[in-house]
């Protein structure tokens, strides 16, 4: 018996200029998973240095990872264009405005979980 991910898909989306469903090119398409909250964002934009970048990168993780904590990659900081002191910076100033909670270990990535709208992030 076939497993679901065995099935070969392909999605196609309407074209109303032409009337015909086209194929849709996903393969290599990376998104943020929502929901998004605004005011985490805009407070994670205010922030100087490459907070915003780092913000988003650990959003990307975190749409992917099964638990709510994340490890910064080597690869996810290329493809944000975040060196690793920027990213250790920036973390920093994450933290300090109480965005996400970090948990560091000696000679380990730092293990970042990042903070939702109920757990007081203001006081």
């Amino acid at each position: 018996m076939l497993q679901d991910s065995q099935i070969p898909t392909q999605r196609y989306q309407f074209s109303p200029s032409s009337g015909q469903y086209q194929k849709k090119a996903t393969v290599g398409e990376a998104f943020i998973k929502g929901p998004l909250s605004v005011d985490w964002l805009s407070c994670a934009a205010s922030l100087p240095g490459k907070a915003i970048n780092v913000a988003l990168a650990l959003l990307w993780l975190h749409g992917m990872a099964q638990s709510g904590s994340v490890k910064m990659t080597r690869k996810t900081l290329e493809r944000f264009r975040i060196s690793r002191d920027a990213y250790l910076d920036a973390l920093c100033r994450l933290e300090s405005a109480r965005l996400v909670d970090v948990q560091r270990h000696a000679g380990q990535t730092p293990i970042v979980k990042i903070r939702t709208k109920g757990e007081n992030r203001g006081s």
